[in-house]
């Protein structure tokens, strides 16, 4: 008897709102400077600013946005076949995995987040009486306890394959005893990037260094970020495009008795 199988799974979630197509203007309009511009996936955002307990709260994707998908290709086949007191069972599995998702590290990103508190027009007292006047009146003398700020890159979209095989034979060796033996065989290959973004570190090479893949579009932030630790190509040290090696040895034999 064969079994042969199929099927595709999709999941879309966005989280989004239309005010965040204005965080040009509204930055503008606060008189923010020095903010890289709007995300590079085109779906903007806000400044999110902690002022208290008037404004503010864990930053979440309502103050970023984000679209998100992920998505599953698979194809399988089973072959069950039956002899005497032999039941043999042989197959593979394929699956394609993939997933859509922003560049992003949530505090900061693109238009920044901001802390004011009210230490700087009240004292410990004022603020613990009146915190949301304090801070109301911190922000407009345009004040920050502290800022964070963040540039991210295009919406990444990563993709990886899974491959399986199996044979199992059942064994009836008499009434009351049954031999089982079986083998499984798997291989994950590393997730590769359809937008070229991947980055790894290797840290076997004394001080570091920052390995990419031919062609990715390096931020010139980063590179000044990391000072004089040197880029190299995963080529020149034996990787793929998915920047890991790919393990070979997934060998799972088995033996059972009942």
């Amino acid at each position: 008897m064969n079994e042969l199988r199929g099927g595709w799974t999709r999941a879309n979630f966005s989280y989004t709102y239309p005010q965040a197509l204005q965080g040009n203007s509204i930055i503008s309009a606060l008189g923010i400077a020095g903010l890289p511009g709007p995300p590079k996936n085109g779906l903007g955002g806000v400044p999110v600013f902690y002022m208290g307990n008037l404004l503010g709260g864990a930053t979440n994707q309502y103050g970023h946005p984000r679209v998100e998908g992920n998505g599953v290709w698979e194809l399988g086949d089973n072959l069950t076949w039956i002899r005497g007191r032999f039941t043999s069972k042989f197959g593979f599995d394929f699956r394609r995995l993939n997933y859509t998702d922003q560049i992003t590290f949530l505090n900061g990103d693109e238009y920044g987040d901001y802390t004011i508190s009210g230490v700087y027009t009240c004292s410990g007292a004022e603020i613990s009486k009146y915190p949301d006047a304090c801070a109301t009146a911190q922000l407009l003398q345009g004040d920050v306890d502290y800022a964070e700020q963040a540039q991210n890159g295009p919406t990444g979209k990563p993709y990886g394959c899974h491959y399986s095989g199996f044979a199992q034979t059942e064994w009836k060796v008499r009434r009351d005893l049954t031999v089982t033996a079986g083998l499984r065989y798997e291989v994950n290959t590393p997730f590769q990037d359809a937008t070229n973004q991947l980055g790894n570190f290797d840290y076997k090479v004394p001080g570091g260094e920052l390995v990419v893949n031919p062609g990715e579009n390096i931020s010139p932030a980063w590179r000044e970020s990391v000072g004089n630790t040197p880029f190299v190509l995963a080529s020149s040290v034996g990787l793929g495009p998915g920047l890991r090696y790919t393990y070979w040895d997934n060998i799972q034999p088995r033996l059972g008795v009942a």
